[in-house]
């Protein structure tokens, strides 16, 4: 036998023969015990050899091959998904920010950020987003990560950070990766700046959010924002340079206004109960 001949022999293996498969006493060829189809079939390689008994799936085993390829795509998925969460999220706080956390404590503002979210595709076409405003810790930045996660969780690249966190972005090794973060601010399907208006009140820092902000308006995508600044203190403001931003910020986006409670003085208060409790102090107790 020729070296071909061993190599082609070792390589075609017998089906794999499992419990309840059997032998057709007609050909004498393996069938599958469960669905009954041929795990073998003869083939005619060499006119001068007798044929060879070659495996073949079965539908069983097509069916088990097709659904772990389906887990293996929802696998990658997952992770295309988590490393667009990642890398879209600048700070780890959004990535806990989800529906299944939200307490509707504002329900008008949390209807608003899910039906952003389910017309999503909608707000895209025509380069509508939202102005999240109010009072501070009422829940702005937690519905917009809310709205970043869903969306991701959609296949979308979301991009979430501060203006202050762009700008030093922007500005690393003297400007070197400016061009590649402001191809990702004008590039990701929606940007969200959290806590706009707090970002340092220099020229410079005026200059580069007004970047930031056009460079959305000249992609003609989507931008939410969350501020404590209203629309009245934004028509009220003096400097030319930040209305003309206020102005790009309130011609792209919807206002809504969050309302409630403060949520970090919620969550501070259960802490402080917590570690009353742990710490077995009464009520006029102090630390």
């Amino acid at each position: 036998m020729s070296l071909f001949h061993a190599v082609l022999k070792d390589a075609i293996r017998p089906a794999e023969e499992l419990m309840g498969d059997y032998r057709d006493e007609e050909d004498g060829l393996l069938r599958c015990g469960v669905c009954n189809e041929k795990k073998e079939f003869r083939i005619q390689i060499f006119p001068d050899q007798p044929p060879s008994v070659v495996p073949v799936p079965c539908e069983c085993m097509k069916k088990k091959q097709r659904e772990e390829e389906a887990r293996q795509k929802a696998r990658e998925a997952r992770d295309r998904i988590e490393a667009m969460r990642r890398q879209g999220l600048a700070d780890d706080l959004y990535l806990g920010y989800t529906f299944a956390d939200d307490d509707r404590r504002d329900e008008k503002a949390s209807r608003i950020a899910r039906r952003y979210v389910a017309e999503f595709e909608q707000f895209m076409a025509h380069n509508i987003g939202l102005m999240l405003y109010g009072e501070v810790g009422v829940g702005k930045s937690f519905l917009a990560g809310c709205i970043a996660n869903a969306l991701i969780d959609h296949g979308n690249y979301v991009l979430m950070s501060t203006v202050q966190n762009l700008v030093a972005e922007a500005g690393k090794d003297f400007n070197e990766d400016r061009e590649e973060v402001f191809r990702e601010i004008a590039g990701a399907r929606l940007l969200i700046l959290d806590d706009f208006g707090v970002q340092r009140d220099t020229e410079y820092m005026t200059e580069q959010t007004y970047e930031i902000v056009n460079a959305r308006y000249k992609a003609k995508k989507p931008l939410i924002v969350t501020t404590n600044l209203s629309p009245a203190l934004m028509e009220q403001e003096k400097s030319l340079e930040k209305r003309r931003i206020y102005e790009r910020i309130m011609e792209m986006c919807q206002t809504v206004r969050v309302n409630g409670e403060s949520r970090r003085m919620g969550i501070a208060k259960e802490k402080a109960d917590m570690a009353r409790k742990l710490l077995r102090l009464d009520e006029e107790d102090t630390v």
